[in-house]
């Protein structure tokens, strides 16, 4: 079952893959965000989005409770239920109804390995973030 599914699945999550880049690629200034911090507090916004992540990124820590911003440390208890800042952004986005697609590693090139890529509907607003 798998040789006959795998295929189908891999060629649905390429276009998938392709269709984010294409986007990313034509996104007006006002609708990106890259950076991890940069990232947070747009998704903190809590507005549809689509994240872009590079396969293998993962920083230890979360996003502060009140204060919204990453939480990074080398010493995260490893009981917590999340200790990767990048799980926690990835749920962020997922709750507000946004798409999560991960990329090889290197492929997001200068965009510090993650962005966010706001829905047409949307836009960013005086972040200072912006590619």
């Amino acid at each position: 079952l798998g040789q006959i599914v795998w295929p189908e699945v891999r060629r649905a999550m390429s276009g998938v893959l392709d269709d984010a880049m294409e986007n990313l690629s034509r996104a007006d200034p006002g609708e990106v965000a890259s950076g991890l911090e940069a990232v947070i507090r747009l998704v903190s916004k809590r507005v549809p989005a689509t994240l872009v992540i590079e396969d293998g990124y993962h920083v230890r820590g979360g996003i502060g409770g009140t204060s919204e911003s990453p939480v990074i440390c080398p010493d995260v208890d490893v009981r917590a239920v999340m200790d990767d800042a990048i799980d926690a952004v990835v749920e962020r986005v997922l709750e507000c109804g946004g798409r999560v697609v991960f990329t090889p590693g290197g492929s997001l090139g200068g965009r510090e390995q993650i962005v966010v890529l706001l829905h047409r509907s949307e836009s960013i607003s005086g972040s200072g973030a912006v590619l």
